[in-house]
Parts: structure tokens; sequence; C-alpha cells
């Protein structure tokens, strides 16, 4: 509506001023070129006609607002999203607090067919990234250095949905995690079908890059933006008229991105002071196996900033909009002592805070192959569930993925852990080692100055945010991490079933079969049962 309007008045203005001019008009042909008309949507970026929000990240999706850092905001239309499997539009409300998108953020685009891949730049060369004929340019606009990256197009586009033709999304893949509060420039050439066409620009690009007046005022007014786009890609040698593709960006800032953990970890520690507020031992196992002397059940106390202590939960917020303090809760912990450590005449050991893998829990320290590293090491081990990605959260997040407006409940449940995973560690070198269940004849069993940190998995992605937060751990070793979720999930093998669950019928019984694969494939075999219970279906045999 508003572009038609702003359409209406265009042609209003230059019909008025035909009539007011009289005999002393000029000639028609001075009346200027006819504009090219283009079909858009107004909630879409329209650059890419292939899909609504692609190509992503994209400023088509920024407003200007001077209370950001960056002078940004996220603003999402709810229009622009694919409709639940209930036909609810998805809740933007969580992302349009952002100034800017994530910098760890994959971005991608779209083609209506199956593309020649042969001469983009894989992991394995970087390099060839930046070189002068590289088909794909991601530019840093501020200081007009390119950026190492790797492209790749999805190897699922043959397994088309409901029938629908192909349609290929390319993947640009950064080296490494773009700096925040910058703006970002892509450009894309040279493409080529498998069977040998060309790939042509949409209409609305092709008239932005050949300075073709629209009768589309979102179109129009975007033009600045795109000058200013072509003229840094130019200086970086990818020309104007070769450009297929283009588009800008700009990444949040630091403090929007990282700033509700920082506040809760600010506020956290400085409830707990130096020792911790509570610890309580509920059981104390000895001789539990060969490895392992001793096995520690109990609680710590940690303040909570969640509606609720339970999945599924969201993040409380104050006037302030920062994360608010609701309460103390008690967060079960799991410890062992090794068998080293019970020899007569052991010194301490170190204490190993563990973070466990993808929707496991704290038992993880007593499998056998942790068991065993622990008492070589003579480190006593301790965990608690990793809230939001613990073997309590699997139906909330199942939920999640069958409405994705409910996803918060996974991501700030996520931060909630990251803040257990920190009380926890002060507090085992603080109250919790006056407890007897951590001393051999009157002897504590660890150093309370030795602390460390390892994170399996899941446990490494966060254990990186972990240790970036922690005031206590100086080391840490993070195993088979890989990188980012946004870069892992769509090359993981497990996407395919994973991504079952947005289709159409994924969440109906018996259509489950695919998600409990899943389930049984990678996660704890236990949350088989939480997630049938949650979904309330049977799984299909096989």
């Amino acid at each position: 509506m508003v572009a038609k309007l702003a359409v209406g008045i265009l042609f209003s203005s230059l019909a008025l001023g035909l009539v007011i001019c009289g005999a002393g008009c000029p000639g028609e042909e001075d009346a200027g070129p006819d504009l090219l008309h283009v079909e858009i949507q107004a909630e879409c970026d329209n650059v890419n006609p292939d899909y609504c929000m692609m190509p992503w990240p994209s400023s088509r999706y920024l407003v200007a607002d001077s209370t950001t850092n960056t002078g940004w905001r996220v603003d999402y239309l709810p229009e622009a999203f694919p409709l639940n499997k209930e036909d609810y539009p998805l809740d933007v409300s969580p992302y349009n607090r952002q100034d800017g998108f994530p910098p760890s953020a994959q971005i991608i685009t779209m083609f209506p067919g199956e593309l020649v891949g042969t001469d983009l730049a894989f992991h394995d060369d970087y390099g060839r990234s930046v070189a002068a004929d590289h088909p794909v340019v991601l530019l840093d606009m501020e200081t007009g250095m390119l950026v190492p990256h790797f492209a790749e197009f999805d190897v699922r586009y043959d397994e088309p949905i409901l029938g629908e033709p192909p349609q290929i999304m390319m993947y640009i893949r950064p080296s490494r995690r773009l700096e925040e509060d910058r703006r970002y420039a892509v450009g894309i050439r040279g493409l080529t079908y498998t069977d040998g066409g060309a790939v042509e620009a949409s209409p609305v690009f092709a008239a932005l890059r050949d300075g073709v007046i629209t009768d589309a005022a979102q179109v129009e007014a975007r033009r600045p933006a795109f000058e200013e786009i072509f003229a840094a890609l130019g200086e970086a040698g990818a020309e104007r008229s070769s450009l297929i593709q283009a588009w800008d960006f700009h990444t949040a800032s630091g403090e929007a991105l990282w700033g509700d953990i920082l506040a809760m970890r600010d506020d956290a520690m400085e409830r707990i002071g130096d020792a911790g507020l509570g610890c309580t031992i509920e059981t104390v196992t000895d001789d539990y196996n060969g490895e392992t002397y001793r096995l520690v059940e109990g609680t710590i106390t940690a303040p909570l900033y969640m509606d609720s202590e339970w999945s599924p939960a969201r993040l409380v917020r104050g006037d302030d909009g920062l994360p608010a303090y609701q309460r103390d809760h008690e967060v079960p912990f799991l410890a062992t002592i090794p068998q080293s450590l019970a020899e007569p005449g052991a010194a301490p050991g170190r204490l190993l805070t563990n973070g466990h893998g993808f929707f496991d829990s704290r038992e993880e320290i007593t499998y056998g192959w942790f068991r065993g590293w622990t008492n070589d090491a003579a480190m006593v081990a301790v965990a608690t569930d990793w809230a939001g990605m613990s073997i309590d959260d699997v139906a909330s997040a199942a939920t999640a993925l069958a409405d994705v407006s409910k996803f918060p409940m996974v991501t700030e449940r996520l931060m909630q852990g990251v803040i257990n995973t920190l009380v926890l560690t002060r507090t085992m070198a603080g109250v919790c080692s006056e407890e007897d269940a951590f001393q051999i004849d009157g002897q504590l069993v660890f150093d309370p100055d030795e602390l460390y940190y390892q994170g399996t998995s899941q446990g490494s992605i966060m254990g990186a945010t972990t240790m970036a937060l922690s005031q206590d751990i100086e080391r840490a070793v993070l195993h088979v991490g890989a990188g980012v979720y946004p870069l892992m999930e769509s090359r993981s093998t497990n996407f395919n079933l994973l991504a079952r669950t947005w289709d159409i019928d994924a969440l109906r019984c018996p259509e489950c079969g695919g998600l409990m694969r899943l389930i049984s494939t990678v996660m704890n075999p236990d949350a088989v049962e939480a997630i049938t219970a949650a979904l309330a279906c049977t799984p299909r045999p096989g």
C-alpha cells in the first residue's frame, strides 16, 4: 500500500507539473523516462525473488534507530516468514531487540536451479576466496578488506519439498567471526547452471545495478545504499556490471550480543560472593567402581533469571531491558573423586568442571572414558546439567522446532546454564570444599586454586562462552567443538532428520519417526522416551 501510494503521488506530481506549465511546457520527449514496473512484495527483500527473506542477513531488515549502539535496529516483519504448522506467524520481537545481525551468522542466498560450484573456494582453500576472479566477494566496507570465506551449495537440493522444483541455497561461510558493529557487502558474479546457462540478475537487482528507475518506492528508497555497495565492491575489483546479486548488512554491537549474559554474570557473581551461597550434600557413595573412589550427589545454590527453574522457561527482563534476578534456586550437581586421590599419601588433585555433550546430562562424568582419564590425571570432576540443552530440555527443544516462535526457550535458558556452571565452580572451590564428602582422612582432595574446565561437543561450544566469562578458571580443554552452531547445523549429517521437524506433518503421528531416529542417534537414549511423551506419539518401527 505504501509503495502504491508513493507511486501515485509521483505520477500525480508529474501530471500537475504539466498542467501548470501550460503553453510553455517542453515537449513530451523531455518529460523523463518511463518508470520500470517491477513486481515486489512489501514484506520481502525483493533483490532475490526466489525466497522472501533472502539474501540474508540483509540491511533490508534494518531501520535507523539513534537509541542503539550501532544506530540501527533489526525490523523483521512477521509476514516475511513462513507460518508454523498451526498457521501462526513468527514472533519476531526477540530478534527485533538487536541492533544488527550476528557476527557469527552464515550468509545465505538462493538460486532457482542447480549451479556449478567447482570454482568456489572450499574450506581447504580460503586463499582462493580473496582471489580477483572469485565468484563471491565478501567485503568489510569500513576497511575495504576482503574477508576470507568458503562457499558451498546446499547438498539437499535433490530433495525438493512437496515436489517443488529445486531451489538451491548458497552458504557463504566466513573463516572467522565477523567484526561487531561493522558494515559488510556481498557480491556474486559469474555463476552458471549445470545446463550451461548463465545465472541472470533479478529484475529488481538489475534495475538497481543498471541505474534504471522503477515504480517501486521500496526499491528506490534502497538505491542510495546500493550505490555505496557498488562503489565499495568496485574498489575491491568486483565490477558493477558483472554482479548478479549484491547486498549489504550491518553486524550487531557487542553490548547487544553479550550484554544479557554479561549482566547475568556480574549480578550472579556479586550475589554469591567469593565462596558461593550454599552447598547441600545428598548422597555419598564410596568404592563406586575401580576408577572412581567416591560419587557425590548434591545441590548448589545459584541465582535464577528465568520465569521458572524448570524447562520450558523464558528470561525475565527488568525495566532497563536487562535480565532481572528472580530468586535463588537449587541446582543439582554430581562429583567424582578418582581412586588415584584415595591412595595413601596422595597430594590434593585438581578440580575439573565438565560441560556435557548434546542433550546429555551431568551423568557424563560417570562414563567409562571420562572416569579413566580423570583417574589418570588425579582430577576431581564436577558437573551439572546444562540448562537449555540437557536431557531435561529435549521436550522444549522439540516444541521449539515445531514452533520457532518458542525457540528463545532454548537460547535464553542456555544463558542460565552458563550461569549455573560458573556458580558451580566457585561454590565447589568455596563452601563445598568444607564438606566432609570432599575430604579423605581430614584432607581436602582437591586444591581450590587449581580450577579447570573440560567440554566435549556441546560442552565445547558452550565452553568457549563459559571461559570468556569465567573469573575463576584460566585453563580449559574444548573437545570436538568444531565451530558455532550456525556453521555446524546445516553441514551435519543429522540435519536432514532435524529439518523434518519443520515439514508440514513432521510432528503429527505417526510421522515423528525421523525425529526419533535423530534423537536415538545423537542424544542420550533416555531422550527418546522424553520426546515421545512430549509429542504424545509412538516412533515408527526402524
